[in-house]
């Protein structure tokens, strides 16, 4: 569990990268957001991260990388600064926004991939399925708010790959699981 002073830390330094995306900042400034501020061994190790941008409590942005190879404050900072403006099912944050804005951040354990659906503790772990060259991740929480059972939350990461909601039955179908600790402002 991180401390409450790494949480703040954590949030502090995906709010500076939204907010350097969104007055136009360059990506190089990143380097200093998560250079400043605390520095712990459980915020220097590699991890992959993602940032959640929720807006009157409505999703406004997701994205982040199951694996980096930077440290989890520098992960946290290059997805702070992509999800105000590269997801995809979003329009750009604008600065207007920035005030109303809620920051999560769900930082990740490495990928442990299953032999058997049976290890999927939903409310726990994330899934990430593979099928050939597609691929879907939804994070533990979302299974959570949507009160899917394992089979609905397998069904929904085969749909956000782009495969059909039984491939993962298939042999050929790959199945991860991680953790994620969630930190909320």
């Amino acid at each position: 569990m991180f401390s409450l002073e790494e949480q703040k830390e954590l949030i502090r330094v995906a709010r500076e990268s939204v907010w350097a995306r969104v007055t136009g900042q360059p990506e190089t400034s990143l380097g200093k957001v998560a250079s400043t501020g605390i520095t712990t061994p459980r915020l220097q190790q590699c991890s992959g991260a993602f940032v959640t941008l929720y807006k009157n409590g409505e999703l406004r942005g997701c994205l982040g990388y199951v694996e980096s190879p930077r440290s989890l404050k520098e992960t946290v900072a290059e997805t702070g600064w992509k999800v105000a403006a590269d997801d995809f099912r979003f329009y750009p944050v604008d600065e207007d926004e920035l005030s109303d804005l809620r920051v999560e951040i769900s930082a990740l354990s490495p990928l442990h991939k299953i032999r058997d659906v049976e290890e999927i503790q939903v409310g726990e772990h994330g899934i990430v399925i593979e099928a050939g060259a597609h691929r879907g991740l939804l994070l533990p929480q979302v299974a959570v708010k949507y009160h899917w059972n394992r089979l609905q939350f397998l069904e929904e990461a085969c749909v956000k790959a782009g495969v059909s909601r039984d491939a993962w039955k298939k042999p050929t179908t790959h199945i991860f699981i991680f953790s994620a600790e969630v930190i909320e402002e």
